[in-house]
């Protein structure tokens, strides 16, 4: 009978680990090991990431992207002022012209409203928004037959810390230490 393989769920909620995700993601599947990713890449994520074939992921970016204040957010001061402004643009004449500055003028400035006030409010509270968030999909990540939870960046630690709590079974880490991903053998099946 073949033991259960070994399982890591990585959990990565914010974008600067990509390079060493995806190189953790690689050298476990290599050793034969099953990889979950767990990806909060609602907000803060500009372009989608494409994890490497094999790895099962779950994604909380239509999660994000529905609670309150990111919507409103994105709704009052991005999306319908820059709607307004690229669709009075098309106007002939100088209305258009005027419009079409406007509409420069305002992504710029909302490109810095987000970086110096959405950010700094948002960016305090979005380590428990996204752990909430999270919780809703443990179902999802089939911990009771994970071996490791991996945390992949400082914002997933609330969310590591809870799972510790819940599954003291599960080893819970910041590491992401490849030679922690030797393919353990039970004893009976080595001899």
């Amino acid at each position: 009978m073949n033991p259960p393989p070994n399982r890591v769920v990585i959990a990565v909620f914010k974008p600067g680990n990509r390079r060493r995700v995806d190189n953790y993601c690689a050298a476990a599947m290599a050793a034969g090991w099953d990889v979950t990713v767990l990806l909060a890449d609602g907000v803060c994520w500009a372009k989608q990431w494409t994890l490497p074939e094999g790895v099962d992921v779950v994604s909380l970016r239509a999660d994000e992207r529905r609670i309150p204040d990111v919507w409103l957010y994105n709704a009052a001061v991005e999306r319908v002022p820059g709607g307004v402004l690229r669709r009075a643009a098309r106007l002939p004449g100088p209305i258009g012209k005027a419009c079409k500055l406007a509409g420069r003028a305002h992504r710029r400035l909302s490109g810095i409203m987000r970086r110096r006030m959405f950010w700094p409010l948002y960016g305090v509270r979005r380590p428990h928004t996204v752990r909430r968030l999270a919780m809703r999909h443990v179902d999802r990540l089939d911990l009771g037959s994970a071996t490791r939870l991996v945390i992949g960046d400082a914002t997933a630690v609330p969310f590591g810390w809870r799972i510790a709590q819940r599954h003291r079974e599960l080893e819970v880490t910041t590491a992401f230490d490849t030679g922690l991903l030797t393919a353990t053998v039970p004893a009976e099946t080595a001899a």
